[in-house]
């Protein structure tokens, strides 16, 4: 099993050794890593890695010299020397219609449809909107007595509420 740190050296002067960086000290050092098998193989396995990332995602012959700076320096000369491009203004071509049935059309904004929740909602605010109002406004019964027993002993009506005191008289009741 090699060490994490091993690796990491490893790995560290692989890419110094690829951009081309590495300093007799760490060649030495790495020469020294690569005497374990283990660790060599890892070497080797990382240069393929490298290889085929090289060959299949960044061929040569499509290969932008990003890092040339002589390149850069006349892009930017090119532009400050560049004139100044107008580009005319794209407006479609206006349509007249003259046929009246389609300009309404056009004019006729699309109808959009209300969703059922929205309904819903609307609905529930009415019937809540209803009861309450009906709690609100509901007429008041107040609290009446229709007959009071004054006496016990000879049982008769205090004074009868309608006009019609031959239903409520004392004397057809009895106890």
């Amino acid at each position: 099993m090699i060490d994490s740190e091993k690796r990491k050296k490893c790995r560290d002067l692989l890419i110094l050794s690829l951009e081309g960086e590495l300093t007799p000290e760490q060649n030495a050092c790495l020469n020294d890593l690569l005497e374990e098998s283990a660790l060599r193989r890892y070497y080797l396995d990382l240069i393929d890695l490298v290889q085929y990332l090289k060959d299949i995602h960044w061929p040569e012959e499509n290969l932008v010299p990003v890092l040339d700076q002589s390149l850069w320096q006349q892009l930017a000369q090119d532009e400050k020397e560049a004139q100044t491009l107008i580009l005319p203004s794209e407006q479609p071509p206006i349509e007249l219609i003259t046929d009246v049935r389609q300009r309404k059309t056009q004019l006729k904004s699309p109808q959009r449809k209300i969703p059922a929740n929205v309904w819903l909602s609307l609905g529930s605010l009415a019937a809540v909107v209803m009861l309450l109002s009906y709690i609100a406004h509901r007429p008041r019964v107040p609290a009446q007595s229709i007959a009071v027993l004054e006496d016990s002993l000879e049982a008769r009506w205090e004074t009868p509420i309608d006009s019609d005191a031959r239903f409520y008289a004392a004397s057809s009741y009895t106890l």
